[in-house]
Formats: structure tokens, C-alpha cells, sequence
């Protein structure tokens, strides 16, 4: 299991562990006792004493976790660092020197910018459901003018980067800037 940050619906978040497992769409969590206690206090402070009880009630594990699995609205929260690997750096710097990591912390999600050819790569969460829509593919590929230019319209749109990176090679290969 990993440790991550996870919440409840509408709580502060929590340190965790993912099963890598849902159930009826929320993730599975196990927690150490003593961030149990910690969760069921927030719980008891915020008057929901049935749910503080509930919690206090979940055993500790062979393991030494508390399973929270199969009943609890839990979400695990995105990494940042999962938009961008180091495969897409290293690709990216293979095809040319002018890329580089434009990521903001105001973005919903990473990005790259190439200003000679005028393209911006935006790198989204891999699980769709971590995404602000959900139904936006992973990576896009968009045009602009000046660099800093906040309208880009989009030329293309995968959830492949090997398919990212064909494109980019034609691009390059091209040298012709979309502007």
C-alpha cells in the first residue's frame, strides 16, 4: 500500500494508506490507529458522534492498519507529481532543448511549452476522475502566440504520450510553427 492524503466528503484531509481498491466508487483507505482516533476526534468536534463510534470501533489489522474499506465516502487525493514522469521530460528534451516544464500552481494540471514552435503539452491527472472534466482526455496538445498567452486552442488530444510524442515529431520534423 501507498501512503497518501485522503478525505471524506467534505472533511479536511488525512494520511492513509491506498488498497488500490473501491468500493461503489470511493476508495478503499486503511489508516494507523492513531489517525483513527485523529479522524474519529474531527468527527466528534464536528457533532457526528455515531460516525466518531463507528471509527473507534474499526480494529487494527495483522497489518497494524485500520481497514475503512466498504462503507466510507473516501477520496484519495491526486499527486501533482503523477501529471509529469520523468519518460515525458526525458522525451521531450530528446526531440528539442526549447521545451520546457511551464507548470503553475494555479493550472488544473502540468504543462510544457515549446516557444519556437508556439505549442503548450498539458499533462492531466491519469485517473479521469481526478481531472476537473472527467471526461477530457489525458494529455493536450494546444496552440498559442506569445508565450504566457492564455488562449490555446487545442490541436490535439490523447491518453497515449507515445501518441503525444508522434505528434511532436512531426511537428518538429515539420518546423513549421501552428501560429
Amino acid at each position: 500500500m501507498r501512503p497518501v492524503k485522503f478525505s471524506f466528503e467534505g472533511t479536511p484531509t488525512f494520511d492513509g494508506f491506498a488498497q488500490g481498491t473501491e468500493w461503489n466508487g470511493f476508495d478503499n483507505v486503511s489508516v494507523t490507529p492513531a489517525e483513527r482516533d485523529r479522524i474519529a476526534a474531527y468527527f466528534e468536534a464536528e457533532g457526528d458522534s455515531d460516525t466518531a463510534e463507528a471509527l473507534r470501533e474499526h480494529p487494527v489489522e495483522g497489518n497494524g492498519l485500520v481497514d475503512l474499506s466498504g462503507g466510507y465516502v473516501t477520496t484519495i487525493e491526486p499527486e501533482r507529481s503523477e501529471q509529469i514522469t520523468q519518460q515525458m521530460r526525458d522525451d521531450l528534451a530528446a526531440l528539442s532543448p526549447d521545451w520546457k516544464d511551464s507548470s503553475w500552481g494555479n493550472d488544473t494540471c502540468d504543462s510544457f511549452e515549446n516557444d519556437v514552435l508556439g505549442l503548450k503539452v498539458w499533462c492531466d491527472y491519469v485517473l479521469p476522475k481526478h481531472r476537473e472534466v472527467e471526461d477530457a482526455k489525458r494529455f493536450t496538445v494546444c496552440t498559442f502566440r506569445e508565450p504566457g498567452d492564455c488562449d490555446y486552442p487545442a490541436i490535439f488530444e490523447t491518453e497515449e504520450w507515445s501518441e503525444v510524442v508522434d505528434f511532436l515529431k512531426l511537428q518538429h520534423a515539420n518546423s513549421v510553427s501552428p501560429r
